[in-house]
């Protein structure tokens, strides 16, 4: 467990307690403001609450079970039937009881880092350049058919 620090600098291991992101950057040799911490961060508060619910499953709730990691409950039935939304196609699927759905709460991952913009993309007006260089420097191609694809 990473240690805590308290106002006074004595150290607390409690598991609510959240420790000091400039203690745990300094252990790793990262810098605080790294996309891939604030990222973990968010990732790690989005468990604890998951860990905080306890008790029945609900309607609207996300879940895991036997057809998809992700699907939603969209019925309980009185038989104790089971219908949920599996994603990422929307199929509906209904299971005859609990034991059939393996229906379990959605847990959140704690290593997904997804990017808003791919890293190896190039800019757009990157490929206008390159498209005028082939203009200006290769107007016709020996080949008809042939066509300048960026």
């Amino acid at each position: 467990m990473i240690p805590v620090g308290d106002a006074d600098g004595t150290e607390v291991d409690l598991i609510d307690a959240i420790p000091s992101i400039r203690h745990f950057c300094n252990l790793f040799g990262l810098g605080r403001q790294l996309k891939y911490v604030k990222s973990a961060i968010s990732n790690r508060i989005a468990f604890n609450i998951y860990l905080e619910k306890d008790g029945k499953l609900e309607i609207r709730e996300r879940a895991s079970c036997a057809g998809s990691d992700d699907a939603t409950i969209i019925t309980f039935g009185d038989d104790g039937s089971i219908t949920t939304q599996l994603y990422p196609f929307e199929t509906v699927k209904k299971y005859k009881n609990h034991g059939c759905s393996k229906i379990v709460r959605w847990q959140p991952p704690l290593d997904e880092y997804s990017r808003d913009k791919r890293s190896d993309s190039m800019p757009i007006n990157h490929k206008r350049l390159i498209l005028v260089f082939f203009m200006r420097k290769l107007p016709k191609s020996p080949n008809k058919k042939d066509i300048v694809k960026l």
